[in-house]
């Protein structure tokens, strides 16, 4: 895992897009594989890549997916789909047919196996997994990644391409990225920015390093063959 400091989130997101935009620049396959989460580090992001230019690059070769996706229609604020299509597909010339949602309306479990069979039709496999180019994560402050939540062991377990995440508290029915899909990608890039991360961040890292992964973001970090983690956090305390 390679972690890169910005003095500021600015700083930070503006890393991460112009490294993000120079991979995609620079690609070599018909298709590059994309996918790419929800919440704030999406939208800053999203901001970020446009302020860098990205409405100027050749999108027609490039295919999005999602890490996962909030159930309930995409007039919902809570959708990840809605909100990347506002604040970023919407600005940038790329045809809808290389866009791939997750159907936040349909029923978690049909639509965890529909996008699985989505998945395997559209990006290369090794051993039967899909092989994206590159997977845009982000961490909560509770530590978890894509629908992968703490304590959570059903998701820990899942062993499809997809799999759904049921509601609980206040939180809303997912459909998400599997473990083994996210850690199958050639590059993972995540930020992990504000000092409401702090703690965890922290506690991730030492996890990281002590090959103790209790939280979702420390073990994909462990399992994951290229890691890029942005951050304006420091120290960096283990």
């Amino acid at each position: 895992m390679k972690i890169y400091y910005s003095k500021t989130q600015s700083e930070c997101f503006g890393l991460i897009a112009e490294d993000l935009l120079d991979m995609l620049s620079k690609r070599r396959r018909r298709f590059f594989n994309l996918a790419l989460s929800g919440g704030g580090s999406a939208e800053k992001l999203f901001r970020a890549m446009l302020s860098k230019g990205c409405a100027d690059l050749d999108w027609k070769n490039v295919k999005i997916f999602w890490v996962d996706e909030r159930c309930g229609p995409t007039s919902s604020s809570e959708s990840n789909y809605a909100n990347a299509k506002r604040l970023f597909l919407d600005k940038i010339d790329i045809p809808q047919s290389n866009v791939f949602r997750i159907r936040g309306e349909a029923s978690p479990e049909r639509e965890a196996a529909r996008y699985s069979k989505v998945l395997k039709e559209n990006i290369p496999l090794s051993g039967g997994v899909p092989v994206f180019d590159c997977i845009v994560l982000g961490m909560g402050a509770d530590g978890h990644t894509a629908s992968i939540f703490p304590g959570e062991a059903r998701a820990a377990r899942a062993h499809g391409l997809c799999f759904a995440a049921p509601a609980m508290g206040n939180r809303l029915a997912r459909v998400s990225l599997s473990e083994k899909t996210i850690v199958a990608a050639k590059k993972i890039l995540c930020p992990i920015a504000g000092k409401d991360k702090r703690d965890t961040f922290s506690k991730v890292l030492g996890q990281y390093i002590r090959q103790d992964c209790k939280y979702p973001a420390s073990r994909v970090f462990s399992k994951a063959g290229d890691v890029s983690v942005y951050t304006d956090i420091l120290p960096f305390p283990v």
